[in-house]
């Protein structure tokens, strides 16, 4: 009879289901220490590095400041098919190098521009707590710049059932300019925000770098059931080659939106982007000073005739001027054409299959340029 007994306890421990990767500890049924923050309560989990620091040291306490709407629409890209505001960035690059508020401005900007960790180091380098907690919506989860300023709520952050998430990398563990492109390796990390309200519901979501991909787990830890719909981040180094969703792969642009459907209790839903690195054959690493040809005539920029980067490009060589000094301008040249400026250094923008990835390393490269002088 005991040994029937010790059977039954072990075949039902045997059949449990075991907690998934991501489960929280709710769902692993361990008693929550008396301190910890109840279920309601927003919170953001960054890895260590520069950002994550600037998190803990206020960020995390504070209430959300009101952005202004200026600061919001640089997180949109389609505003940078626009000279105007290339050319007031140009100014901020300037005027941050002696008013750090300016940072605020220049991490909206480089998540427009699709720079990552450019936003985030600018993120750390803010002065205002508060401004810090009303920025990261925009990294984590990735909350659309529009609803950014419905989705802050007294009580944390509340999206519309459906929402759509572009969650940003997670931040380096160590400065920007300290890393290399083009290495083919990934650097392993990870962040959180526990207690989103989508919906109806309460989800926890977790957006991480993994050994070959990029990995966003969701949560639906209470509440009603809930959908959303999220684009997976892309490195500038690598690109997105395949995506799935709970393991099984979509046949579809790995970069396209992919829906995700959440049941409360139910097991994390996992959204997976493989990644494989791309040879990187624009500059990397800052000169101490500009070329000779550059100091003598300045930049061209190169696009193909009725290029959509053309609007960009020409933004951009404004910017250019205004951070060097230099002239700066944007020519649509077909192939072979010399142009009005053959002896000026040329930034060629023409169609290739890495230029976008070409045309916001070198702003990257830009504007830290600008920054250290």
């Amino acid at each position: 009879m005991q040994f029937l007994l010790l059977a039954s306890i072990a075949l039902a421990s045997s059949l449990a289901p075991q907690p998934s990767h991501g489960a929280t500890v709710a769902a692993q049924e361990q008693p929550a220490p008396a301190d910890a923050p109840q279920a309601d309560t927003l919170r953001f989990e960054l890895p260590p590095g520069p950002a994550g620091a600037a998190w803990a040291s206020g960020g995390a306490d504070a209430a959300p400041a009101s952005l202004a709407q200026g600061v919001i629409e640089w997180a949109r890209p389609e505003v940078w098919d626009q000279e105007v505001p290339w050319r007031a960035w140009a100014q901020h690059v300037l005027a941050a190098r002696a008013e750090p508020s300016k940072r605020v401005e220049l991490a909206a900007a480089a998540l427009g521009h699709g720079r990552d960790e450019d936003a985030w180091e600018h993120f750390a380098r803010t002065t205002d707590a508060a401004e810090r907690r009303a920025l990261l919506p925009l990294f984590l989860p990735g909350v659309a710049p529009d609803q950014l300023a419905l989705a802050h709520t007294s009580s944390g952050l509340r999206l519309a059932d459906g929402a759509a998430l572009s969650p940003r990398l997670p931040p380096l563990a160590r400065p920007v300019g300290e890393r290399l492109l083009g290495t083919g390796r990934l650097e392993r990390r990870e962040m959180k925000v526990l207690g989103l309200e989508i919906g109806a519901a309460r989800v926890d979501v977790r957006i991480a770098i993994e050994p070959e991909g990029v990995q966003v787990d969701f949560d639906n830890v209470r509440g009603e059931p809930a959908r959303c719909t999220v684009v997976l981040p892309e490195p500038l180094d690598f690109e997105l080659v395949s995506a799935y969703l709970d393991w099984e792969r979509l046949e579809r642009d790995a970069r396209a939106p992919i829906e995700v459907r959440l049941s409360p209790g139910a097991a994390t839903v996992s959204v997976y982007g493989r990644l494989a690195p791309r040879h990187v054959r624009w500059p990397s690493t800052l000169p101490d000073e500009l070329e000779p040809r550059a100091q003598l005539h300045g930049f061209t920029l190169i696009c193909s005739p009725k290029s959509v980067l053309c609007a960009r490009a020409s933004g951009f060589a404004a910017a250019l001027e205004a951070l060097s000094g230099l002239p700066g301008r944007c020519e649509q040249l077909g192939l072979g054409e010399r142009g009005a400026h053959p002896q000026a250094t040329r930034l060629d923008f023409s169609p290739a299959p890495d230029v976008e990835r070409k045309f916001r390393a070198l702003v990257s490269r830009a504007e830290a340029w600008a920054l250290a002088r």
